[in-house]
């Protein structure tokens, strides 16, 4: 059973993962409010806690931080599963998948699968485009 504490941080990256074209799509939103109150542990007032999320945008940096979170409480290859699935679910709730969205999901997949490498490579990315 997936525990209450990984339910939370894998909605804050979802709401995270929404927002990595700039814009929460109608369907994204949909889909955010039907499958998170419905993950193990998520209860109604922590859906109304994690709801304001979807006001403001989510940057980079903000969503790393927030999947480096999620990472270090999943223990074992369902709780990976559970993760990875459910940020696939979410990029083809809008029937279509942006370039930016494919490149998120590269990018979160890797780190979810513990790749500093990859957390490295997109930290750096991040750095440059802000020196430019």
């Amino acid at each position: 059973m997936i525990n209450k504490e990984l339910s939370l941080a894998v909605a804050k990256v979802l709401i995270a993962a929404a927002w990595v074209d700039g814009v929460v799509q109608p369907e994204e939103e949909r889909f955010l409010t039907d499958f998170i109150p419905r993950m193990p542990g998520i209860e109604e007032q922590t859906w109304d806690d994690l709801s304001p999320m979807l006001e403001q945008p989510i940057y980079e940096a903000e969503r790393i931080r927030l999947l480096r979170d999620m990472r270090n409480l999943i223990i074992d290859q369902k709780d990976r599963r559970f993760a990875i699935q459910a940020i696939n679910q979410l990029f083809i709730s809008d029937g279509e998948i942006a370039p930016e969205e494919e490149e998120a999901v590269r990018q979160m997949v890797s780190i979810i699968n513990g790749d500093e490498n990859a957390v490295y490579q997109e930290m750096l990315k991040m750095i440059q485009r802000l020196a430019s």
